[in-house]
């Protein structure tokens, strides 16, 4: 990974889908992924890749109950928390009670491998860089099935460091602590300074996980530098329950 230069690598114009302007996108590195930003908003582009997808597969997503776990305080989330009549949201605190308020954040408690949301109750369920820290993909993945109605899709976003080859194990949650299997590695945690500890490297091979709860999975690589679209790792999945 480069690191952030000094002035910006490249600059173009553009049309931003998250704050809805037009824009100047700079890049600020070589680095795409975290450092080709919106010039207004800040929002980076699998963010917007994101933001694409739900808008295409979901262009009611304003009117629909939409869930997202462990949201950023930017980008996506502020767009969907300020504009959907139906967004809830959720994290995940080890020491609370499944389901309960958290004043802090303003969302609830819940672990995505087991949660306390109803069955078939929401239409979109979101999630940005969460599913590379769970223990339990297929657990995971079989209650995003659960909770979503009939057509609802999951949309979400994963860094397939792999590509087409097998995911692997980096780290594993267990009742005697954390075992790891490879060099310890963390990434940012909108809740936790110490940031949240990464338990697969995947490859293309998540879509398995998916098919086994009987949803359809579509992998998007979307390239689009009029909207900002394009970085390393920015691919977006969407999971269709039919």
């Amino acid at each position: 990974m480069t690191e952030e230069t000094s002035g910006p690598l490249f600059e173009n114009n553009g049309y931003c889908e998250i704050c809805d302007s037009e824009v100047r996108f700079i890049a600020w590195g070589e680095w795409l992924r975290d450092l080709y930003l919106c010039s207004r908003c800040g929002c980076v582009p699998r963010e917007r890749a994101l933001m694409r997808a739900i808008k295409r597969f979901k262009p009611n997503y304003r009117q629909i109950a939409v869930h997202e776990s462990s949201p950023a305080k930017r980008g996506v989330s502020s767009k969907l928390l300020n504009e959907c009549e139906a967004y809830s949201y959720s994290f995940y605190f080890p020491d609370s009670v499944p389901g309960a308020f958290n004043e802090e954040t303003g969302g609830t408690c819940e672990n995505i491998e087991k949660m306390t949301l109803e069955d078939e109750s929401v239409d979109l369920f979101v999630t940005q860089d969460v599913f590379e820290h769970i223990n339990d993909p297929v657990a995971a993945f079989s209650e995003v099935e659960r909770v979503l109605r009939k057509g609802g899709a999951h949309i979400f976003t994963v860094p397939i460091v792999r590509g087409p080859y097998p995911s692997e194990r980096r780290a594993f949650y267990g009742p005697n602590g954390i075992s790891h299997f490879k060099e310890p590695e963390y990434h940012g945690d909108p809740i936790d300074e110490n940031g949240a500890l990464v338990t697969f490297d995947y490859g293309y091979d998540i879509v398995e996980h998916i098919y086994k709860t009987g949803m359809t999975p579509i992998v998007l690589d979307i390239v689009d530098w009029r909207y900002g679209i394009k970085a390393e790792l920015n691919e977006v999945i969407v999971s269709i329950k039919k």
